[in-house]
């Protein structure tokens, strides 16, 4: 049975992965290389996925090209994460333009998978609320879930607020699921080292 769904995916991988000191996204998790993981969760959800890079693009573009995404280069990934979400969604948009929502998740949310972006999509159901978003550790965050109607406000962002700006416009519109998965990113050599011996 077909299960994928009338959404796209954002997979941001831009960055420069300063605090981790070299690129980290190529680096293997279970066998397959983060990024490629990450794009692998959204597919299972989506025939829309975007994968936006950066600052590592050589590196990275070879790790999925194999698959069923588009790989786009956000030229001014210096700018933050908010550029990087309104690169992806422009290129979404002339993707798929029909699109009903979009989840916007990090490619170093290691632990965020298919089963966690189906919580998410399960809790939003296009329902009036809007915008579904993890909550852990106290943060409301990404991954989140966006509705057709804050497209056009994703696609203007190009600053390093990324989507927090979005969720604080509209609180009142904003459905938290929890998600303690979402609060494992590789940030550092030793995240890393924890992702890997929590996976043995």
């Amino acid at each position: 049975m077909n299960t994928r769904l009338p959404i796209g995916v954002l997979v941001l991988a831009a960055g420069a992965a300063r605090r981790y000191g070299a690129s980290k996204l190529e680096l293997p998790l279970g066998g397959t290389p983060i990024l490629r993981r990450a794009a692998q969760a959204g597919l299972a959800l989506s025939e829309h996925v975007v994968v936006v890079t950066g600052a590592h693009h050589e590196l990275l573009a070879p790790l999925v090209t194999d698959l069923h995404v588009a790989v786009v280069r956000n030229p001014s990934w210096q700018r933050g994460k908010g550029s990087s979400i309104g690169h992806g969604m422009r290129a979404l948009q002339q993707l798929a333009p029909t699109c009903a929502a979009a989840i916007v998740m990090l490619a170093d949310q290691v632990f965020v998978g298919e089963p966690e972006l189906r919580r998410l999509i399960d809790d939003h159901g296009f329902a009036a609320h809007g915008i579904s978003a993890a909550h852990y550790g106290g943060i409301l965050g990404a991954p989140c879930c966006f509705a057709q109607r804050y497209f056009a406000e994703l696609a203007a962002l190009d600053d390093a607020d990324g989507a927090q700006v979005v969720l604080q416009r509209h609180a009142a519109e904003v459905r938290a699921v929890a998600m303690p998965e979402a609060g494992t990113d590789i940030d550092t050599p030793a995240d890393y080292a924890a992702a890997q011996r929590r996976l043995r």
